[in-house]
């Protein structure tokens, strides 16, 4: 069953100075079919709201921390939901 979507992300990441950064996104999907939680309630429609920090002490390393607020919400359906997540990225 196609499950059709209308989405949008948009962000914003701002240095600071050569090692700091700090980003702000915002999240928007609308979903024609209703997608299912534990078989009984489910969502159509979800926003985020994303905020960002990162720290990079050399030219290969980041590290990350985010904060992200989530709401989805769809019929007899209204959640919120937080979330708090770190990373680190080598590239080489």
């Amino acid at each position: 069953i196609e499950n059709e979507s209308n989405c949008l992300t948009a962000e914003f990441i701002q240095d600071i100075n050569d090692k700091w950064s700090v980003g702000l996104a915002y999240g928007y999907e609308d979903y024609s079919l209703v997608t299912q939680i534990n078989g009984a309630l489910g969502f159509d429609q979800l926003q985020s709201v994303h905020a960002n920090v990162f720290y990079t002490p050399v030219d290969n390393l980041t590290f990350a921390l985010e904060y992200i607020y989530i709401q989805s919400e769809g019929p007899g359906f209204s959640e919120d939901a937080n979330r708090i997540g770190g990373s680190v990225t080598f590239a080489f």
